[in-house]
């Protein structure tokens, strides 16, 4: 059995260009994120009661969080993602664009 495994550990980026918007890089845990956001920009967003959980892998699988209730689940809260495609093409995913049916598969499929 072969495979590939990527560490996304180097992408922690977290910045916050404007209001209800926040770029968070793949390797970025949800408690990175919170703290963050909480601490520099009064700020929160649905994450779940796992610190330790990357924040790529909660938006992915749906993102059920303490916060669901009040702000959807965490991929409700995905505007685009940027991933790199299988022909090695940098693409901006959105509901929007011609990658909509990625989009809503990175989502959990059924956003």
């Amino acid at each position: 059995c072969s495979g590939v495994t990527i560490d996304f550990y180097p992408l922690k980026d977290i910045k916050v260009p404007g209001l209800r918007r926040a770029n968070i890089g793949a390797g970025a845990t949800l408690g990175e994120v919170s703290w963050k956001l909480v601490k520099d920009h009064n700020r929160v967003i649905p994450v779940g009661t796992c610190t330790s959980v990357g924040i790529s892998g909660f938006t992915t699988a749906g993102g059920l969080g303490t916060l669901a209730g009040a702000m959807g689940m965490g991929c409700d809260n995905v505007r685009r993602y940027v991933v790199v495609l299988a022909n090695g093409t940098i693409a901006s995913v959105s509901p929007t664009n011609q990658y909509a049916d990625l989009f809503h598969g990175l989502c959990g499929s059924g956003t």
